[in-house]
């Protein structure tokens, strides 16, 4: 997106992930470069993930700004940034130091792309190339998360924290603030 505000961020490009050997990238809106029609590529989207598990850091935001373009997800929801809480709520929940912590991985700062103050670009601007390798590490590793997290909920002997990490994910949407056309649920996998 290109901005911070799910409520008014536009939707530039999407990265998707299905499985560890590939992650795609899906542009929308870069300046000077090829893109596909949003409204098309979500329309055929949807059709080809309905019923399946989305997976994002922070959910609710994605949700948000693809309910705003009429994306409405019918299947279930992993919301990596929960279930981070959920295991140790005494240290940030990033994605950056999820997959450092997890991991050992850094992941690029988005302001090595964009520059940072006045020299900050929009994300539009960066070529999809550029994008492309960012976004689809992001949800590369935002899916080797969502495995780490439940191999550590199924390891755990205390099956209360399981139960609550299962019915917080499914209430996220009812709780969206500022969002009242409440469908369903989304990040793709």
């Amino acid at each position: 997106t290109d901005g911070t505000n799910a409520n008014s961020a536009e939707l530039i490009g999407l990265s998707i992930c299905f499985n560890f050997e590939k992650s795609f990238y899906i542009p929308f809106q870069h300046v000077m470069e090829n893109n596909l029609n949003r409204n098309f590529v979500l329309k055929q989207l949807k059709n080809a993930v309905n019923n399946k598990v989305f997976v994002s850091h922070n959910v609710k935001f994605d949700l948000i700004v693809l309910n705003r373009y009429d994306f409405n997800f019918n299947g279930n929801i992993f919301d990596t940034m929960v279930a981070a809480y959920l295991l140790n709520s005494g240290i940030r929940h990033n994605l950056s130091e999820c997959v450092y912590k997890e991991f050992g991985n850094n992941l690029k700062p988005i302001s090595d792309l964009l520059g940072k103050g006045k020299k900050k670009i929009l994300i539009s601007r960066i070529s999809t190339n550029e994008a492309a390798k960012y976004f689809c590490e992001i949800s590369y590793f935002t899916l080797k998360l969502k495995e780490k997290y439940n191999k550590y909920h199924r390891l755990q002997k205390n099956t209360k924290v399981v139960n609550l990490m299962k019915n917080m994910l499914h209430l996220i949407p009812i709780n969206m603030t500022n969002y009242t056309n409440y469908k369903n649920t989304l990040k793709i996998i």
